[in-house]
């Protein structure tokens, strides 16, 4: 009765899973075939029963049948990514008299995670491709997280120098009590102006507009540093010749 329970409630189960149940003979065929199978690749039990395995494989994988377990094809033509889990079916005598296999379709899963590869090479790609210098840092440590390729030709770092600094860091010692005031203010929209030094110490004006950004599940900032050294060289000089062109009136 123990036995007769355990194997009534071992049936429900594989009726039941959501994974494909397919249980091979020692010829290849199928011998038994689940809901979830039939769900899967579209054949009933019956269509199913007694077929061999070349019935869910490309026909350009027949011949290499025995070696192919992740590229099947269902009734109506879609191609399926599928895990398999095998195990081999003994008799009394322990000898092997068939396989059985749990599948698991894994097309979305792989469709996804290949949208989410496709979208990060864009973003990379696109970041890298903005003229001006992009910094990416956390709103906690202010550490960089990350920069474009501008920000490593402007200012010399490598990106592993760059990814143990903090905006601080491009600054004079002059200008880190108003970086302080302004590094965590959600309030202004407005960009802000400062000079900053390259490694070299040589030193620029810049323009520089920060907003929120959520950058791998951390809260961080995001900021478009502009050099705006030429324009304030111009305003300098429109000012000086404005002011002598005052004077001389």
């Amino acid at each position: 009765m123990a036995i007769h329970a355990e194997a009534t409630g071992l049936l429900s189960h594989i009726e039941q899973t959501p994974l494909a149940f397919i249980e091979w003979d020692m010829n290849f065929c199928v011998r038994s075939w689940n809901a979830s199978a039939e769900k899967m690749f579209d054949y009933s039990s019956e269509e199913a029963i007694g077929k061999h395995a070349k019935f869910i494989l490309p026909e350009k994988d027949w011949e290499a049948v025995d070696h192919v377990w992740n590229s099947l094809v269902t009734q109506n033509g879609k191609k399926l990514l599928c895990e398999w889990y095998n195990t081999t079916i003994r008799d009394q005598n322990n000898e092997v008299i068939g396989v059985s296999s749990l599948v698991l379709d894994i097309t979305e899963r792989e469709n996804a995670a290949r949208e989410i590869q496709n979208a990060r090479e864009l973003y990379k790609n696109l970041f890298n491709q903005i003229a001006d210098p992009v910094v990416i840092f956390d709103q906690i440590t202010h550490k960089f997280l990350d920069c474009n390729q501008s920000v490593l030709n402007h200012y010399g770092y490598t990106k592993s120098e760059l990814l143990e600094m903090t905006p601080h860091n491009l600054h004079p010692p002059d200008d880190l009590s108003e970086v302080a005031k302004n590094i965590d203010n959600k309030e202004s929209t407005k960009p802000n102006e400062y000079v900053h030094i390259d490694k070299s110490g040589k030193t620029f004006s810049v323009e520089v507009h920060t907003q929120e950004l959520i950058y791998k599940d951390r809260k961080s900032w995001i900021s478009i540093i502009r050099d705006i050294t030429q324009r304030k060289k111009f305003e300098f000089e429109l000012k000086v010749a404005k002011e002598k062109a005052e004077q001389s009136d």
